[in-house]
């Protein structure tokens, strides 16, 4: 448990956990630990009776069963049998509510960054690498493969796969290296790593951009459709299979001539922000242009394979945020700007139902009264936030 005087300095969240970065680059975790996403143990505690503790991911715990279980979708691959007060880290009834530490001291450096997805964790270190924790294939050495195939015989440990994270969630919680960055960067460090409901994307410290797959549908493979690699075009690249889509490849934003599919001739402009919804991605860059791929750019239903300017976008976006299906934009002097899905108001409108890629302009002030200016923009599932401080009159 961190002392009482940790300063944290960054935070991000998951669907039901949270990550936090403290200033001498310490991860602290807490929440939900079902699928190993704290990466680290929890402690298990059944509901009091009969009541029953289930996750979104079809895992369920009863109290009067006398031991846990770890199910995925209904299916008892998975059996961990814990009794309450037990250190765990699977099953639907595995959480910690209290911020403690992930031993990263393997890879010898501390964390800079760090990361939330729906059941997985990632940090990017100061050396330059980024590890991962919970239900992420990113970076694995390869995708979904038969057990008699992965197993070894000279006693190394089998490859990573989707089968090997369900059924074990104690592998799941093992922070493990995102492999072949290094190659694809050509020296550039990671800065930023954020996640979306099925993919990854790595920020460099000079402005590149890499995306992969989790190799998850985003529902720990209980519910929603069947994982299918680069699915809605997530990525922004090609990634014609499951192997391409796992492994972090370069997304080309912009090009030499600002063309509409990003510079095959390994030009682009230089990302400053980046962002990921359900299955799109926004980005922006240092000259203030907004570019978007995915499940139609800014949330709509046409996919891109390939960042498009965003024609509408001001000409001065600082900095992006994406929700389920929608994206917003705050630009260098304040403003807050919307696409995509405002039907639950996330648009700062009155949820009309509001579902097209236009844009729309959100001006705080006016609602608050009082003039203001945006310095962060924050997207949740179907709901936003901004960050704003009084402007100049």
């Amino acid at each position: 448990m961190p002392s009482d005087d940790v300063k944290i300095v960054s935070c991000a969240v998951g669907r039901y956990h949270t990550v936090a970065l403290a200033a001498d680059g310490t991860v602290l975790t807490f929440g939900l630990n079902d699928k190993g996403q704290l990466g680290r143990a929890g402690t298990y505690g059944v509901a009091d009776g009969d009541a029953c503790v289930c996750d979104s991911g079809g895992g369920c715990a009863c109290g009067g069963e006398g031991e846990g279980g770890a199910r995925i979708g209904g299916d008892a691959r998975t059996q961990l049998a814990y009794e309450e007060g037990d250190a765990c880290v699977g099953g639907a009834a595995c959480r910690d509510g209290v911020a403690r530490a992930v031993d990263l001291s393997e890879f010898g450096t501390a964390a800079v960054a760090v990361a939330a997805g729906r059941y997985a964790t990632a940090a990017v270190l100061a050396s330059g690498e980024v590890v991962t924790w919970g239900l992420n294939l990113c970076g694995s050495s390869r995708g979904e493969a038969d057990d008699a195939k992965n197993s070894s015989s000279d006693g190394a440990p089998p490859p990573i796969t989707r089968e090997s994270l369900l059924r074990d969630p104690r592998a799941a919680a093992t922070p493990r290296l995102v492999r072949g960055l290094a190659s694809e960067s050509g020296g550039s460090k990671p800065v930023v790593v954020v996640f979306g409901y099925a993919h990854m994307a790595i920020l460099t410290d000079d402005g590149e951009l890499y995306t992969c797959d989790t190799g998850f549908d985003g529902y720990a493979g209980g519910l929603g459709s069947k994982y299918t690699p680069n699915g809605d075009k997530r990525l922004g690249r090609d990634a014609p299979d499951e192997a391409s889509a796992l492994a972090p490849r370069r997304v080309h934003v912009g090009g030499a001539q600002g063309g509409a599919q990003g510079g095959a001739d390994g030009g682009g402009s230089k990302v400053s922000a980046v962002s990921l919804g359900r299955c799109h991605a926004a980005a922006a860059t240092t000259n203030g242009e907004m570019f978007a791929f995915g499940c139609g750019a800014l949330g709509g239903k046409d996919p891109r394979g390939f960042p498009v300017r965003v024609p509408d976008a001001p000409s001065d976006v600082y900095d992006v945020a994406c929700g389920e299906y929608f994206t917003l934009a705050s630009t260098a002097d304040g403003g807050l700007f919307g696409w995509g899905d405002g039907n639950s108001g996330q648009l700062g409108t009155s949820g009309d139902g509001k579902k097209d890629n236009a844009a729309v302009e959100i001006d705080l002030g006016a609602r608050l009264g009082e003039k203001t200016r945006v310095v962060a923009p924050v997207a949740g599932y179907q709901h936003a936030m901004a960050i704003a401080v009084p402007g100049e009159s």
